[in-house]
């Protein structure tokens, strides 16, 4: 089968979620055409994929790591002029391959030359589940971005023929999509979990420093940091991403800091490993899944203003439930009626 798949390049959460389908699809002997930009289009390079380039919508961040709304919507003004260029070389290679099926990770042009010709195109992401109301649990202020995002998400990715939503925490049923647990690459789940003594740090940009901050005046705990640069300190070591030493690390470790990514919170619970979730300030989604985080009981979470080497303390200090999930690829293939392999 012929399958183009289209990757929201936006950050590291969308590209690990699709690297596991992909892989399970080559291994099946299926081909895939993928299609991306930015972040994941460098990481399915270093992992020795050939991928297309097209236009993409990201945020911008500020120096404190909070989303800039102006960089942002200028971004998204220069999007909107690219778009239809990366539109077209699509929809002509679609023309040219003739695939079978279209995947879509909140990539719309895919979805959108899908529809224009009329090829199925099933949808996997996580940004589905907001078409379903969050809960009174919640904030106000969140219950409505969820309402927002789900109308967005719909007129987002044009006219799916399913959609999955692949999620560490437990979703309402819903008309909208069908949920599975977190996809994981086949060489992270093969990982067995360790106790270790270091802590995991993944933020980017100027979350990612303030997080090394303060960890840096924690003198007896060994911190590894991914994702930014900060101050220099004996118990901190600052490694570049790279999947295969970062996914061991993830595994032998003692407890996870980090932004509020999807994906990693749900290869965290897949470990078994207790979170501080510390959200980009501005990103809803992030707040969202924090809260979902400690309503889950995996872990905690706190905004980057409270941060602090008590906070700290205090959360490497408490007992969160040791909560592990099955691999949500083989669900994926099920409800796909493609098989396990």
């Amino acid at each position: 089968m012929k399958i183009f798949y289209g990757i929201c390049g936006e950050g590291m959460g969308h590209c690990g979620r699709s690297l596991a389908m992909i892989e399970r699809l080559m291994a099946l002997g299926h081909h895939v055409t993928i299609f991306t930009f930015a972040d994941a289009l460098r990481l399915l390079q270093s992992s020795g994929y050939t991928a297309h380039e097209i236009a993409g919508l990201q945020f911008r961040q500020k120096g404190c790591g909070a989303v800039d709304p102006w960089r942002t919507a200028r971004g998204f003004g220069e999007y909107l002029l690219r778009r239809r260029k990366s539109f077209d070389e699509i929809r002509q290679l679609a023309l040219h391959e003739r695939p079978d099926l279209m995947i879509t990770d909140f990539e719309p042009l895919t979805a959108l030359a899908a529809a224009s010709l009329g090829i199925d195109c099933v949808s996997i992401d996580n940004q589905h589940r907001f078409c379903h109301p969050l809960g009174a649990e919640f904030p106000w202020s969140l219950r409505a971005y969820a309402r927002v995002a789900g109308s967005f998400v719909r007129r987002w990715i044009k006219r799916p023929s399913k959609c999955i939503v692949a999620v560490f925490h437990d979703c309402p049923t819903s008309r909208h999509y069908q949920q599975v647990n977190v996809l994981l690459r086949t060489r992270i789940a093969q990982l067995a979990p360790t106790n270790g003594e270091h802590v995991l740090v993944y933020a980017r940009a100027g979350l990612g420093r303030r997080i090394a901050q303060t960890a840096a005046q924690l003198s007896g705990t060994r911190f590894l940091v991914y994702g930014c640069e900060g101050p220099p300190a004996e118990n901190l070591v600052y490694r570049p991403t790279s999947g295969e030493q970062f996914a061991r690390d993830l595994a032998s470790c003692r407890a996870v800091i980090c932004s509020g990514g999807q994906q990693l919170i749900g290869e965290s619970r897949y470990f078994g490993k207790p979170l501080l979730v510390i959200p980009i300030p501005g990103q809803h989604e992030q707040e969202i899944n924090a809260h979902y985080a400690r309503q889950e009981r995996i872990g905690d979470w706190c905004a980057i203003r409270e941060l602090s080497c008590e906070r700290v303390e205090r959360f490497l200090s408490e007992h969160y439930r040791e909560r592990r999930e099955a691999n949500g690829v083989d669900q994926a293939m099920d409800l796909m009626g493609m098989g396990h392999g």
